[in-house]
């Protein structure tokens, strides 16, 4: 097992003797083993995404560091697209990745970055990025109403789905003058009509 020395030094020399019988003498062969210094390469396929069902695409980031390329592929299993999952191709770091139907419908994607040039000694090396899918908001304001113009106010009825904030961001607006109460941020207001209205 190599020393901190060794490692240090890049390497060490290693001898192998055998000791002398009857009329032989002794013999001796040695072995140069190198040790690439550190640093190594080091490769980062960037934080975990979570992506809405109805994006077509994720921004890649990828950083490798003492490495002259790097891939992306799906990991484990192979990428619903194949090399077509990555635009403009799967060596570009910075690129683009390409869902599948079967992708989104699976929930996630591993997606893994591999470098493939660092030298003729050391393993390449890889990083898994965790893209998720996630249904995209439904806002339905509820059906049309009417009402007699004396009316002092109409309740509302909105809802939200599938809106990953807490609490859910309501935000009502209307192209008249009149207002919301207790106010427009809210799920079910009672809006007040004015004369424009």
């Amino acid at each position: 097992m190599p020393s901190a020395l060794d490692k240090v030094n890049g390497g060490a020399i290693i001898q192998l003797s055998s000791t002398g019988i009857a009329e032989c003498d002794s013999a001796s062969d040695f072995k140069t083993i190198v040790i690439v210094p550190t640093p190594t390469a080091s490769i980062s396929a960037g934080f975990d995404q979570t992506i809405c069902k109805d994006e077509n695409f994720v921004q890649l980031a990828g950083i490798v560091t003492l490495s002259a390329s790097a891939k992306w592929d799906c990991g484990v299993q192979p990428c619903s697209f194949g090399a077509s999952s990555f635009v403009p191709n799967d060596t570009d770091l910075n690129g683009r990745f390409i869902p599948s139907p079967a992708d989104k419908a699976a929930g996630s994607v591993i997606l893994r970055l591999t470098t493939t040039l660092t030298n003729i000694v050391c393993n390449p090396i890889f990083d898994d990025m965790r893209l998720s899918f996630i249904d995209p908001p439904a806002v339905n304001a509820g059906p049309p109403q009417s009402f007699c113009a004396d009316t002092s106010g109409v309740q509302l009825n909105g809802s939200i789905t599938h809106a990953s904030i807490t609490p859910l961001a309501y935000s009502w607006t209307s192209n008249g003058g009149g207002i919301f109460t207790p106010n427009a941020f809210v799920a079910n207001p009672i809006y007040i009509p004015s004369a424009l209205d």
